[in-house]
């Protein structure tokens, strides 16, 4: 069972529809659940919980602002109760600014710091909280895997 933020769109969707092709079950978190996929004509709204199979209940989601410690504890809570454990966590989501540092204000750094850095430290304590109550798979508890992205 993972738990992947930023799911909606980019590395996020496709390292949910990945995991879930190699038969894991998906909590996709993202502060919004749309995200666009190309099928046949034109361009369909297609949610990334929608492309995984749902007949077996494989995928749920949950909006999760990861820079909030309540949506990332009430996330980390959800999935175990949804799917019984959490064997994999996979801090994704990620904001940039539009422009140059002269470009930027305080407020974007701010932001930045809040999702990029302070959503990843949240992520990691909620997963290790959550894993601790747990039986171990061989010698795991469970894998957390934070993302970076480097422009």
């Amino acid at each position: 069972m993972a738990v992947v933020t930023g799911s909606s769109t980019g590395n996020g969707r496709a390292i949910a529809l990945e995991l879930a092709a190699a038969g894991a079950k998906i909590v996709c978190s993202d502060v919004r659940k749309s995200g666009h996929s190309r099928c046949g004509r034109g361009r369909h709204e297609i949610d990334t919980d929608d492309l995984i199979v749902k007949p077996r209940r494989r995928s749920h989601y949950r909006a999760t602002n990861v820079a909030e410690e309540s949506d990332v504890e009430a996330l980390a809570d959800e999935a175990r109760a949804t799917f019984g454990r959490l064997d994999i966590w996979v801090n994704n989501a990620g904001v940039g600014t539009s422009g140059s540092i002269t470009e930027s204000s305080l407020e974007d750094f701010n932001r930045m710091l809040a999702v990029n850095v302070a959503g990843v430290w949240l992520g990691c304590r909620a997963a290790v909280r959550v894993m601790r109550l747990q039986e171990r798979i061989g010698r795991s508890l469970g894998h957390i895997i934070n993302m970076a992205r480097w422009r």
